[in-house]
């Protein structure tokens, strides 16, 4: 195993995570591990928290394009895919009724999900994060007031047991747990903020939202609490609060850390595809298949029911991401059989006896919601998502969780709804404009026969796809620059 793939260790336990932090970052994925990065770099108390142990592989394409490379290189990680033996995407194979069209790609790699997450929460832990994996985290609906957590803290005694209370552990802040390398000073970091001399962040001023400065004396700007309340719970049963002045949602497309939240109800697209995907190891591929699926080429098929993204890994294995829809999976007996035969109408091999494989799936695929609430920023695809092509998933969860940075790090310091807003639109500008692309790609390509007289003219006249491989390779160009300079 190389180093980038062992086990990334909780660097706190759960007790010590019940007290008062700057922010709290629910899931560890590219969205939540980057705005981690980022706030931690600014010097400010970061939580980052997971359900899952790290590594773990995801449902995804594996696509990074040049705008998640960029992404990458601002928070410090530009040289993984070149550590990790990365294969270079070179090129798309559009396949459709029988027929393919190559397409030169201008840029991009694949990383698995497994690597690529784990490289990142090292270094959010490197950057000065905490991180605790195995919890999974609940928001509490009502905002705490800052004169409530005067005291030392209170740890309820006994073992942890299922139980809704027991083992429950909730620090106030000042002493006990929550003394340490972490600890919070109210006057410590006011007088910090203040010294920073901070009239505005231009990411913010940029979108009307000029709230990042430092407090005047006695002003109380909080109209609804100076934190949240998050509740961590282990896989035993241990339950512990933490609080936060911001909280950000990065817990992906089945996330339910907002469900409850007012104002931020996901709303699914009940046309929507579902996600599914499972990693081919090298020995269980057909002689045929490894040969056929080279590195370098992302091999995209469209049919009846859906399409399916293939592609080798940096460590030779094949990954599979299909969006496929839930009634034509349910005739087709499960995702295997309806897999083989998109494959079989595009006239590309089948990589494995796909009844064997360990599939994984997702909820369905498109679906929006509010991306703020009280002191609560959404991220990733917790923000909202649709069908993506190659490589765009990646490059807006870096893209989110950096542009996220500076509205969190205006909530910690001075809570408004003009943050909730800020972020709403800047978020919209991040990520909008490609993801309304994307749309547009994918209802095409839940039309066979529209793809497949695509890929006819494409196979013919390869000058054609000229357009669509930059925009492909370069997804997110926009991206890279709004999560640095945003426009209104």
């Amino acid at each position: 195993m190389t180093p980038d793939l062992a086990e990334v260790r909780a660097t706190i336990d759960l007790a010590a995570a019940g007290r008062v932090w700057d922010a709290v970052v629910v899931g560890a994925g590219p969205a939540g591990a980057a705005a981690a990065i980022a706030l931690a770099r600014r010097g400010r108390e970061v939580l980052l928290v997971d359900k899952a142990a790290f590594p773990r592989e995801k449902v995804c394409g594996c696509c990074l394009n040049r705008s998640a490379l960029a992404s990458l290189e601002r928070l410090g990680l530009g040289g993984l895919p070149a550590r990790s033996g990365s294969p270079a995407l070179t090129r798309l194979v559009l396949a459709a009724g029988g027929r393919r069209a190559a397409i030169a790609l201008p840029g991009g790699v694949v990383l698995s999900r497994a690597m690529l997450d784990a490289a990142l929460v090292r270094h959010a832990v490197r950057a000065g994060a905490a991180f605790l994996p195995g919890v999974r985290a609940s928001l509490h609906a009502k905002a705490v007031e800052a004169d409530r957590l005067d005291g030392d803290a209170r740890v309820d005694s006994g073992r942890a047991t299922p139980q809704p209370k027991a083992a429950v552990c909730r620090s106030t802040g000042g002493s006990g747990a929550a003394d340490g390398p972490h600890s919070f000073d109210r006057e410590t970091r006011t007088k910090t903020i203040a010294d920073r001399g901070r009239v505005g962040d231009p990411h913010i001023a940029a979108f009307g939202c000029d709230v990042a400065r430092p407090l005047a004396s006695g002003e109380t700007p909080q109209e609804d609490g100076d934190f949240r309340e998050i509740q961590l719970t282990a896989a035993d049963g241990s339950v512990v609060i933490a609080r936060a002045r911001v909280v950000l949602a990065a817990d992906g497309l089945g996330g339910r850390l907002l469900d409850d939240e007012p104002g931020c109800e996901a709303e699914v697209d009940p046309r929507s595809l579902i996600g599914v995907g499972a990693i081919v190891s090298v020995d269980s591929m057909a002689q045929e298949a490894a040969a056929f699926y080279v590195p370098g080429t992302v091999f995209m098929c469209c049919g009846r029911g859906g399409y399916v993204g293939q592609t080798r890994t940096e460590d030779g294995r094949l990954d599979i991401a299909a969006a496929l829809d839930p009634a034509a999976m349910k005739s087709a007996s499960g995702p295997a059989e309806l897999i083989a035969a998109i494959l079989k109408q595009a006239g590309l091999p089948a990589p494995t006896d796909l009844a064997a494989v360990d599939w994984r799936g997702t909820p369905r695929l498109t679906r929006r919601r509010s991306p703020a609430g009280r002191r609560v920023l959404a991220i990733g695809d917790a923000a909202g998502y649709v069908e993506p092509f190659t490589g765009e998933g990646i490059a807006w969860a870096l893209a989110s969780g950096e542009a996220a940075a500076p509205f969190a790090e205006a909530a910690m310091d001075s809570w408004s709804p003009a943050v909730a807003r800020g972020w709403a639109r800047a978020y919209a500008s991040v990520v909008g404009r490609r993801r309304r692309a994307c749309g547009w790609i994918a209802a095409g390509l839940r039309r066979p026969r529209l793809t497949g007289a695509v890929v006819a003219v494409l196979s013919k006249w390869p000058a054609l796809a000229r357009p669509l491989a930059w925009n492909i390779g370069a997804a997110g160009a926009g991206v890279e620059e709004a999560s640095t300079h945003p426009q209104t």
